[in-house]
């Protein structure tokens, strides 16, 4: 069952070893899983509280350098792409806390509720683009 709930689901990999890269650690899951057993909810919801912050933190730390960035590993014409780095960064963000508190339900066998959120993620996700895309310029590279 931990392997399983390890996927993050995206074709990452690590270039040496060619492992899939994941945002949450099989460690960290174990720990989760053992505070849950253990009903330590409160030490949980404050260890998990600095994972989301230290989260938060890189991400804003990689948003505010992303000039510097994009000036060392891309080339002149991706250059405008530093606008698309920030909402990135937010979504992987949201996209991290997500995946934990979805661990929590899948552990609590609440797949149902899960899944109800995951569809309306999807169904909003599918019409904020299908506005914003439309209002906003897109940065295609390629």
């Amino acid at each position: 069952v931990l392997e399983g709930m390890i996927d993050t689901g995206n074709s990452l990999r690590e270039p040496v070893t060619g492992r899939p890269v994941a945002l949450v650690s099989g460690e960290m899951l174990k720990k989760m899983t053992e505070k849950l057993e253990n009903k330590e909810f409160k030490q949980l919801d404050n260890v998990m509280f600095l994972v989301y912050v230290v989260v938060a933190i890189c991400a804003v730390g990689f948003s505010l350098f992303a000039p510097e960035i994009m000036m060392i590993l891309a080339d002149e014409r991706y250059h405008e792409a530093i606008y698309t780095i920030p909402p990135v960064t937010i979504g992987m963000v949201f996209l991290f806390i997500y995946t934990t508190f979805a661990n929590v339900e899948i552990y609590f066998d609440q797949n149902r509720f899960a899944m109800f959120i995951s569809m309306i993620g999807a169904l909003l996700n599918i019409g904020l683009n299908y506005v914003f895309i439309r209002l906003f310029v897109v940065f295609t590279f390629g």
